[in-house]
């Protein structure tokens, strides 16, 4: 069984990382497996993001854990051991990452359809995906399973795109003519995606009308997300599930849509700002801001645990 001391995970985190770090307890800690704080168990590493809101009995009854968290608390069990950061989050999972994650494998899927000759040789595509000749991806990048990426797509480096995305497709762009039938706009942009971007699975990203839509460095969109044609998302931009971005809205950097929120067409979203779950946007958010409801009014300014 793989084990590891507490002193060596905290050699790691301070000899790799730039968080803030201290540790209280002993440093011949025997870690041999991770888990969540629900389900804490002898010999583990996990993580609190308050101890308030955790029933902190269940320390008393194991023994050589390690718990990550903001700021220490009194427990009777003397085998418990703390490493207190402002980050306990992003310290778990840096140290899960490098102990216990399996290094990425580069396939491609016998069943993939490949017409571009653009694809790093470290990219990896799986089964039933098709990449159109006029798509670009760059090293480390990863296509799920029942992708499909056409016209005009360029996607950086250390990128995931999820299973059933469709990244490419024309957006919903038409006039009415003098009959009043609906008639069909032409869509000749593309899609331009930065490096270190994730899109979740089932998820669409529309083509730009003559521009292309962009998607930036860092940005994560999570499932069954629609971002329409023309629009533009800063970097390290957030996007949750059930969520519509309309077409031509620009989000500024780190800005932020919850769950199911809807942005209308031509509208921006200021950097750091926050859309409420659920919210519908109907007008241009300062940034700083959370917006709730519908139509979105705001709430307050953006606070630290906002996202």
């Amino acid at each position: 069984m793989y084990q590891i001391t507490a002193e060596e995970i905290l050699t790691f985190i301070k000899s790799n990382t730039d968080y803030q770090i201290n540790f209280s307890g002993s440093p011949h800690t025997s870690i041999d497996h991770f888990c969540s704080f629900s389900n804490v168990s002898s010999n583990s590493i996990t993580w609190i993001k308050n101890p308030v809101n955790q029933n902190l009995s269940v320390l008393e009854s194991v023994a050589d854990v390690l718990v990550i968290v903001k700021s220490p608390f009194e427990l009777s069990n003397k085998t418990i051991s703390f490493f207190l950061t402002p980050e306990p989050k992003a310290v778990f999972f840096r140290v899960l990452e490098h102990f216990w994650a399996k290094p990425p494998v580069t396939e491609r899927a016998d069943t993939a359809v490949i017409e571009s000759s653009n694809l790093d040789d470290t990219v990896s595509v799986g089964h039933h995906s098709f990449i159109g000749k006029d798509v670009s991806i760059g090293p480390g990048t990863s296509i799920g399973h029942n992708v499909s990426i056409f016209n005009h797509v360029t996607i950086g480096s250390n990128c995931q795109i999820h299973s059933g995305t469709v990244i490419g497709s024309d957006g919903f762009g038409y006039f009415i003519d003098h009959d009043g039938i609906p008639q069909k706009v032409g869509h000749y942009g593309g899609v331009e995606i930065g490096n270190d971007v994730e899109i979740g699975a089932c998820s669409c990203i529309d083509r730009g009308t003559l521009d292309n839509t962009v998607i930036k460095d860092h940005c994560k969109i999570d499932n069954l997300v629609h971002i329409a044609h023309n629009v533009k998302l800063e970097e390290s931009v957030m996007v949750i599930a059930g969520s519509v971005i309309c077409g031509s809205a620009v989000l500024k950097k780190k800005s932020y849509v919850a769950p199911g929120g809807v942005v209308k067409n031509q509208l921006e979203i200021g950097e750091n700002a926050l859309v409420g779950m659920g919210a519908v946007v109907t007008k241009s958010v300062v940034p700083n801001t959370v917006v709730v409801g519908n139509p979105a009014q705001v709430l307050r300014q953006v606070q630290e645990n906002d996202k």
